[in-house]
């Protein structure tokens, strides 16, 4: 490493800490400069001298306190971090992938320069060392048992099945997902190789083994491979053809795989769209940097009283300049309503089966009268998904289930006693005590998995053999076993009627064991 990259590492680091804008820039630039002038010789370093460079990395950001709120916060994002993932085991030093449209292009650059997401700073949460969480469940976007129960088809081992996480990112949002399923064969893809460096270099940290990392594009890749799964978050809505992405996702799916996606919700991003229109007036041939500072600004001293101001509730304002690129100056995104979405799904071959979000999907939550549920009641499931989007409003995201279209869906019953319950994810029980008596509820929390679901949990009261049977239930026992141990204490009959109502209400869901 050379002194003089040393040296304007340091005269970085005290600009930093002054948080004078003009004394970071002019020194950001030379320490870039340095960089880069040394670029080829930093990629033939070894082992040490890249453990030297990291340790320097780390103590700049470490020299900086409450680094997102103040104007040097690109300089640490975008830069630093992504250069704290050099390793000479973990470099993608294939030449770029060949792309041979502009839109594709520029969103590559885009995730090159501000890979994401990049909530921990190149710093792995304790939580994910937590030897707890391999027992975990992780949430609905990737919770494999989850996925299948929604299409009722027959149950399957997962162990050594193929799950597909198409546009990974830099893997912070879907790693526990492989320390889940450590009997599960991962393929991340993602068309950053910035962001698969990092996600790569987390995998190596955290010694996962099971994920193989290809830098491709999900719309013409072709991996030769079908998978069980394919989980795809935040990423269709960025392709120059989000129909063409679906219809080859679905080339690499098999016939009775599960498609799970999210993909960005019209209404709900009214006011972001206003904002990205906005800056393209400002800054219509400006790059990254000069468009992160007029959308600060423009943050900062908009009239709390005007539409664009709720922009300022989003939690990702305040994590970085990658997530103010990614949710304010993306070059290219597409919003969907539940009837856009529907026919971008058909004309990629596959078909729209549910949402992971049900109760938000559902118009009943949004208003309490018969009358009203009578006329939703002869409505096609497409009308009622799309009215209660329509009346809830602030959906921002919608977090869907796919199939081919050939798919024949098969139906799980209580009439097989050897088939398992387990619980939803999102199941909460509680107890209350009035008037002396001990009350039992059972509910879904859903709020706590999907943003801008503004549910409450409906709490339905229950007695007290039924939550015990609920608490019962872990996901081993059969039918049989379950009924064998509450038949003596309430008919049988009784017992498969409550299971039925928790599998109506998807309390819990049914598998083969």
């Amino acid at each position: 490493m050379s002194n003089k990259l040393i040296e304007s590492a340091l005269k970085l680091s005290d600009a930093l800490r002054t948080r004078d804008s003009k004394s970071i820039l002019n020194n950001f630039a030379k320490f870039s400069d340095d960089i880069n002038n040394d670029i080829d010789i930093i990629k033939k370093w070894n082992d040490e001298e890249l453990s030297r460079f990291n340790g320097l990395l780390k103590y700049l950001l470490l020299s900086v306190e409450n680094k997102d709120y103040f104007f040097g916060v690109s300089i640490i994002d975008s830069q630093l971090i992504p250069m704290m993932n050099i390793s000479s085991s973990k470099i993608f030093d294939k030449e770029k992938l060949e792309i041979n449209n502009d839109v594709t292009e520029d969103i590559s650059n885009q995730y090159e320069d501000y890979a994401y997401p990049n909530l921990w700073n190149g710093v792995i949460p304790d939580y994910m060392r937590d030897v707890s969480l391999k027992n975990a469940e992780p949430t609905a976007l990737y919770n494999l048992k989850y996925l299948k129960s929604l299409t009722n088809n027959k149950y399957k081992s997962f162990n050594n099945a193929n799950v597909l996480i198409a546009g990974c990112g830099t893997g912070e949002s879907s790693l526990s997902g492989a320390i889940i399923y450590a009997n599960v064969n991962f393929t991340y893809v993602d068309i950053s190789r910035a962001s698969l460096n990092m996600a790569k270099k987390y995998a190596e940290e955290l010694n996962i083994k099971n994920i193989e990392f290809i830098n491709d594009d999900i719309m013409t890749m072709n991996l030769d491979k079908k998978f069980d799964y394919i989980m795809s978050t935040g990423v269709l809505h960025h392709l120059e053809n989000p129909s063409k992405g679906v219809e080859n996702l679905k080339k690499h799916l098999k016939d009775d795989g599960v498609l799970s996606a999210m993909v960005y919700g019209e209404y709900g991003r009214f006011e972001i769209g206003l904002m990205q229109e906005s800056i393209k007036y400002l800054k219509k041939e400006s790059g990254f940097k000069e468009k992160i500072i007029i959308t600060k600004k423009i943050l900062k001293f908009i009239n709390k009283d005007l539409r664009l101001s709720e922009i300022n509730k989003n939690d990702d304002i305040e994590k970085g300049d990658q997530h103010i690129v990614d949710l304010l100056l993306n070059v290219n995104e597409f919003r969907y309503n539940v009837l856009s979405l529907n026919s971008m799904i058909e004309e990629g071959g596959m078909r729209l089966v549910d949402f992971t979000n049900r109760r938000t999907m559902d118009p009943n939550e949004y208003i309490d009268d018969v009358e009203f549920s009578s006329l939703v009641k002869d409505l096609t499931q497409l009308e009622k998904w799309h009215l209660a989007e329509m009346l809830n409003g602030k959906l921002k995201k919608h977090h869907f289930i796919a199939v081919k279209k050939e798919f024949k869906q098969g139906v799980l019953g209580l009439s097989n006693k050897n088939l398992v319950p387990y619980k939803n994810v999102f199941l909460k029980l509680k107890t209350e005590i009035m008037n002396g008596k001990i009350n039992y509820f059972i509910g879904l929390d859903v709020a706590n998995f999907f943003e801008d679901d503004f549910i409450e949990i409906r709490w339905i009261k229950i007695d007290d053999m039924a939550y015990e049977l609920i608490n019962y239930i872990n996901g081993k026992r059969t039918i049989k076993k379950i009924i064998s141990k509450f038949d003596k204490k309430i008919i049988e009959k009784e017992s498969l009627k409550f299971l039925e109502y928790c599998i109506n209400n998807k309390f819990i869901f049914l598998h083969n064991n």
